[in-house]
């Protein structure tokens, strides 16, 4: 019974961590037949097509985990970000050594 409250629990934990829902939702193709550098960014019924014309913006206790995952997929597509994060926020993802992106601006907010 124990192993089975664990593995819930996990299961709960990663469905709920916001960089494992953001790289769940976003769906990124290359588009490299047309030897080009455009790509397909799929976000559920909502189709874009990037061409280095991508920007970020998130908000909140989420915001730089969020961020970590669309850098990952559309890394060279993104233009510039911005996040606004808790107090103390950026610190702590420095000590977890989570990285945060060089294209955006994390701002700490009150």
């Amino acid at each position: 019974m124990k192993t089975n409250a664990l593995k819930l629990f996990r299961t709960a934990v990663t469905a709920a961590d916001p960089y494992e829902c953001v790289k769940q939702h976003l769906i990124f193709h290359n588009n490299n037949q047309l030897n080009n550098d455009k790509a397909e960014l799929h976000i559920g019924s909502n189709h874009i097509i990037l061409n280095h014309n991508l920007y970020v913006a998130a908000f909140g206790k989420a915001a730089i985990a969020m961020c970590r995952a669309v850098d990952e997929l559309c890394h060279k597509h993104i233009i510039k970000g911005i996040a606004s994060v808790p107090v103390g926020a950026i610190e702590q993802a420095k000590r977890e050594d989570l990285n945060a992106t060089t294209h955006i601006v994390y701002v700490d907010f009150n």
